[in-house]
């Protein structure tokens, strides 16, 4: 697997792009930030730094984070990381919307802006979906969707 450990100036301009598109005055994350070939970002903790990957069968790498291919699309962890300090490009969801949202299902949404958006439930964050057309698009992997009776 081909993957890319951020420089500190990679480093630096990734997380003006959060903060640009979040409203975050100033994100700081101190951690090892690497990208693999399909686009998804982890971040790693800094005691990486120390292991030598070759005495180790290293299976996956830190916490999965977001995507980037184009776009950054984050997951469910990283808008859990994020949301608390954004202060745009959230949507929030009623009860009925993020039951559905959590199911896997798309949900039709009035917003005035398109793009991706934290997903947001009273105080909990759910992701990110992306609202094009009065569409939010869901992102919930298939493994993590709650059946609700």
């Amino acid at each position: 697997m081909e993957r890319h450990f951020f420089n500190s100036k990679e480093k630096k301009e990734f997380f003006k792009r959060m903060e640009k598109h979040y409203g975050i005055d100033e994100l700081k994350l101190d951690t090892v930030i690497m990208k693999d070939q399909k686009g998804k970002i982890y971040l790693i903790s800094n005691k990486f730094k120390d292991i030598n990957e070759k005495d180790f069968r290293i299976a996956s790498y830190g916490l999965y984070f977001a995507t980037d291919i184009n776009e950054l699309r984050l997951s469910i962890e990283g808008s859990q990381i994020i949301g608390k300090l954004a202060t745009k490009n959230i949507l929030e969801l009623n009860e009925t919307q993020i039951k559905k949202w959590m199911q896997g299902q798309d949900i039709d949404f009035k917003n005035e802006t398109e793009g991706f958006f934290l997903i947001k439930h009273k105080k909990d964050f759910y992701g990110c979906g992306k609202y094009k057309n009065g569409i939010i698009m869901n992102y919930v992997p298939k493994d993590r969707r709650i059946k609700f009776e």
